[in-house]
């Protein structure tokens, strides 16, 4: 299976030529994120030489919807469906004794910029940031795990912080915080792209993402392993695991950094992330990712996507899919396709699609047949079938992104665009234009 592991995601990448590796040495401040950003839509990156350090890095592996398919061993039109169905029905994991993490594990001078050539990526960031790495904790009640990625700033004494915001991990954190106890909880580093995607799924409180992780895995389940110095299990082929205590009474300032909207997070007191032990496998690889980088756009997508399509069709059947854009950050613009049955069903599928997600903030409405993935068709129906007075919907003073600058602390405006043609219209006046044949035309046999 291509994305069995970290290490067969590596080696089939390179097999399909998607792989390129960097074999002179690099800084892993600036210039690191300067190649891949260059890089960024071609394919995956290899720093074989990091200044200062022995271990390579890679990253930018999820560059593409057709990468990630590949990845997965699915077709790229399947993504939202097997991810919507593993979402459904997760499947447990089992729990072995070994791991090849456990082959080094060190519980004492615990720095890892001494060992890890961790990035620092854009002018203003803060310093160094790990933002590749898989964060698993347990709800201190059921004991139920919770997986997902934050950015976490590495200071030169070893100790971290992180951003933490107000979903299930923070909520776990809460529990914690009144039960007078720290949160033990695993970064892993280096794991397969079904752990990585679903880290990022949309559940409902109390549904481990490794369990939907594994149920998306056509073969070879996912097997997690204890770590050595806290009562949290990870994947077992984890390149790298960083292990420690999150003690919400104890915070630094984190900040600024360089986040998905493409500007720069102000610096806040954080909580910290003390370290019990540093383990890795033999010759570790190290992963980032690119902050506002496509990788870090679209493995926030796919995920949001399956669980915005799930509430907007519940809410309106006739949708068929829908599409957060590149271009606002794959967080904040949303287009839908509708088959349309009744006027009307545009302004119910907005309002889903805004409900489900305080990120959303634009919502375009097309006819089934344009092109969800193609900005300039949708474009296009904008040009021709809305019209400002008729077709826009506004919602002001709302729960918005809080790191979309133009909010006021994350309270601001949603806007949703009908641009679906009138009832009966495609078959009129809003009918388009076609050449008979041209799908059949190849210009190279009149040549």
């Amino acid at each position: 299976m291509v994305g069995a592991d970290f290490r067969s995601w590596l080696a089939a990448w390179e097999k399909n030529g998607w792989l390129a590796r960097i074999s002179k040495p690099v800084n892993p401040r600036y210039t690191l994120g300067a190649i891949t950003k260059k890089l960024e839509k071609e394919g995956g990156v290899f720093f074989q030489q990091i200044s200062g350090y022995s271990i390579p890095m890679a990253g930018n592996f999820c560059f593409s919807r057709k990468a990630l398919a590949a990845a997965l061993t699915i077709e790229e039109k399947n993504l939202i469906p097997t991810f919507r169905k593993a979402m459904e029905k997760p499947q447990p994991c089992e729990i072995v004794a070994r791991a090849p993490f456990h082959k080094n594990v060190i519980t004492k001078e615990l720095n890892p910029l001494k060992i890890f050539p961790i990035p620092t990526y854009h002018e203003q960031d803060a310093g160094p940031y790990i933002t590749g790495g898989v964060l698993i904790a347990k709800d201190p009640e059921t004991g139920i795990r919770n997986a997902s990625i934050h950015r976490i700033r590495v200071f030169d004494d070893g100790i971290m912080s992180l951003l933490i915001l107000p979903r299930h991990l923070d909520l776990c954190l809460q529990k914690c915080l009144a039960k007078k106890i720290p949160m033990e909880v695993a970064v892993a580093i280096g794991v397969d792209p079904f752990t990585m995607l679903a880290s990022q799924a949309i559940l409902p409180l109390g549904v481990d993402e490794l369990e939907v992780a594994n149920a998306m895995r056509p073969s070879s389940p996912l097997k997690l392993a204890r770590c050595r110095t806290v009562e949290v299990e990870v994947p077992a082929d984890a390149e790298i695991v960083l292990e420690g205590i999150i003690d919400p009474s104890q915070t630094r300032v984190e900040g600024p950094f360089g986040e998905f909207p493409r500007y720069y997070s102000p610096q806040a007191s954080r909580p910290t992330f003390r370290l019990t032990g540093i383990c890795y496998r033999k010759d570790p690889f190290f992963y980032s990712i690119l902050p506002a980088g496509r990788e870090h756009l679209l493995l926030g997508a796919i995920p949001r996507e399956a669980s915005i399509l799930a509430d907007v069709q519940r809410a309106v059947p006739s949708v068929r899919a829908v599409h957060l854009t590149y271009g606002g950050t794959c967080r904040y613009h949303l287009v839908i396709s509708l088959a349309k049955k009744d006027e009307g069903e545009a302004r119910v599928a907005m309002l889903a699609a805004m409900v489900n997600n305080a990120d959303i903030k634009h919502v375009v409405v097309v006819d089934e047949g344009i092109d969800i993935f193609d900005m300039e068709q949708v474009e296009w129906a904008m040009a021709t079938r809305f019209q400002g007075d008729r077709d826009l919907l506004v919602i002001p003073q709302i729960q918005t992104s809080s790191l979309d600058p133009s909010s006021a602390a994350g309270i601001g405006t949603k806007m949703g665009i009908d641009a679906t043609a009138p009832l009966g219209g495609l078959q009129e006046g809003f009918k388009p234009i076609a050449i008979p044949g041209l799908e059949n035309i190849d210009p190279k046999d009149y040549f």
